[in-house]
């Protein structure tokens, strides 16, 4: 035999062994429940119906739910197998790779989905049964803090990667989402990324809080700093805590950033630059330049939006603070006003915790404490301001008001030791559902104001609780004015009241009949006054974020307020930060 014949004999008895190797021990391509194949798995299970209590009910389930899409989604969002239910409801979906999962029905209006299905191995898996249910829905809006311009804002809803636009104010309302767990991930071109899990409930609408977006910029302020901030800039959590040696200016058309947890500390009662803003009260003077504080100068726009676990704090650098230590935040005329945002900040131990001179910032959820002067100053006709939910106490006044008008609801102003709320020369200011309390020099003043309204609030507990000195059109409405040390309102010729519970005022006026002789002076009860004991279930005047004040239900202030509503707080449990 050649030498060529015996090579291609040997090659054909080689090639016959491998044949036969790869017939006995080899993969075969298919589903996995039909071989040992480890990359993929088979899911069965069955879809059923719930009634309209949201229970399963037996007779409902065992109808069959037919024509039901079934698919299998990625961590990814993309398709890994589709199938529809057979005439029993029950579906088999084959080919499925292993790892997390999301599993969705529909059929209809109904939907069901099986979040983070985990696909740890091969074979037939059970999914059990999903149960098809109305959609529900999530709201909510995002925020930019340089910008009003929301196009090009898009937002993906996983696992199911549905993408969505805002409408030109941000908002976003998205329905047709199966009951479970979601994540919604929010972008725009030159800001970063937000992420947030939420839950949806079948045939119910999630609103989500607002959603802030930050420009990217690598403009970060350092840990020492003072001068001027121009363009965007930024304070971050993870260069906090800051030191203000002397002042910082946020420079005309300029942007601060300042990210939650961040503590802005203040040089104690010194100013590197000598510079400055404002200094003593605005009832007694106006305002002259301060260079012995360090101050934060507002003259384009501050953005502080912390949260209720990592607030921003502006306060002394001092171990041992003191009233009047540093400056405090001025917000000047010309500031841009949308972009000026305070959003649950902590000032403490400031000369005036914030002074808004003809300009309009928001403030939210703020805790204001021991200025040396005013906690919050509003000066100048064009000033507007909006102060929601916060609290200033332990300030010589906690609110002066010269010109401005603005609003001030759901707030608490308490143990002042002047008079809590000056208020001179006012257009339009409005004290709207707040706790004013406990404060030993009196509650509200109001000198020369025009169309000042004090609504649905508590004035308890004070020396007095509301001095009106030749106001024209002070309107007080649904408020309790209750315990106070000398009187309830002091009148001029133009107060206006109506529906008030004015109760318990000590000492003696010229108020008529059951009035009580405290209760008013120089005046007479309001249409719809009452005179009674609110009854409270727990109120706390010296410290009112302490207490509970919602009214028992056998409380003769209940729908004794105007236009049938009760006499108080509109929203007890939502006063304060």
């Amino acid at each position: 035999m050649s030498r060529v014949n015996s090579f291609f004999i040997l090659l054909t008895f080689l090639l016959l062994i491998l044949v036969q190797g790869c017939e006995k021990g080899g993969t075969v391509t298919g589903s996995s429940g039909d071989s040992g194949d480890d990359s993929f798995a088979t899911i069965r299970g069955r879809v059923i119906q719930i009634d309209s209590t949201g229970s399963p009910d037996i007779f409902t389930r065992s109808q069959p739910v037919n024509e039901v899409q079934l698919k299998i989604f990625d961590s990814h969002g993309a398709v890994l197998s589709t199938s529809v239910t057979d005439s029993a409801g029950n579906f088999e979906l084959q080919w499925v790779k292993r790892g997390i999962t999301t599993l969705l029905a529909t059929r209809d209006s109904m939907s069901a989905m099986l979040s983070e299905f985990s696909v740890d191995s091969s074979g037939t898996i059970d999914a059990g049964e999903l149960i098809l249910m109305a959609p529900g829905m999530v709201s909510g809006r995002i925020r930019l803090p340089d910008t009003d311009d929301y196009s090009m804002s898009r937002i993906t809803v996983f696992p199911l990667k549905r993408e969505y636009r805002t409408n030109s104010l941000g908002e976003f309302l998205f329905s047709g989402l199966p009951q479970g767990a979601h994540r919604l991930s929010i972008e725009k071109y030159g800001y970063g990324t937000v992420s947030i899990d939420f839950k949806v409930t079948s045939g119910q609408q999630t609103v989500i809080p607002e959603i802030l977006l930050y420009p990217d910029t690598e403009n970060v302020i350092p840990s020492v700093f003072s001068g001027s901030v121009k363009g965007v800039a930024k304070m971050s959590a993870a260069n906090s805590p800051y030191l203000i040696s002397g002042d910082i200016t946020v420079v005309k058309d300029a942007l601060l950033i300042i990210e939650p947890g961040v503590t802005v500390k203040f040089a104690c009662r010194s100013d590197s630059m000598s510079t400055g803003v404002f200094n003593g009260g605005l009832v007694t003077k106006i305002r002259n330049h301060n260079t012995l504080l360090s101050e934060l100068i507002v003259e384009g726009a501050v953005f502080a939006a912390g949260n209720v676990e990592a607030p921003v704090i502006f306060t002394s650098d001092s171990p041992n603070p003191s009233s009047g230590d540093w400056g405090g935040i001025y917000f000047s005329s010309g500031s841009r006003d949308a972009l000026c945002l305070l959003r649950h900040c902590r000032v403490m131990w400031s000369d005036m915790g914030c002074l808004m001179e003809n300009s309009s910032p928001t403030l939210e959820g703020c805790v204001i404490t021991d200025a040396r002067s005013h906690g919050i100053g509003i000066l100048g006709r064009s000033a507007n301001p909006k102060i929601y939910n916060s609290m200033i106490t332990s300030s010589t006044n906690a609110l002066a008001v010269k010109q401005g008008g603005g609003t001030i609801r759901s707030s608490i102003l308490s143990r002042s030791m002047d008079e809590a709320v000056v208020i001179e020369d006012s257009q339009s200011f409005k004290i709207d559902d707040c706790i004013i309390s406990s404060n030993p020099a009196g509650g509200i003043r109001v000198s020369r104001g025009r169309g000042v309204e004090i609504r649905s609030s508590i004035i308890g507990e004070n020396l007095f609780g509301i001095l009106d000195d030749d106001s024209f059109n002070l309107y007080i409405q649904n408020s309790v004015i209750i315990s106070n040390t000398t009187y309830g309102v002091d009148m001029s010729l133009a107060t206006l009241l109506r529906n008030n519970d004015v109760y318990g005022n000590q000492s003696p006026g010229n108020g008529s009949g059951a009035s009580g002789a405290g209760n008013y002076v120089d005046g007479n009860a309001g249409t719809g006054d009452l005179h009674v004991n609110p009854k409270f279930l727990k109120p706390d005047y010296l410290f009112p974020d302490r207490g509970d004040w919602n009214i028992d239900s056998t409380s003769p202030l209940v729908n004794a307020g105007y236009g049938k509503t009760t006499i108080g707080l509109e929203n007890p449990a939502s006063i304060g930060p």
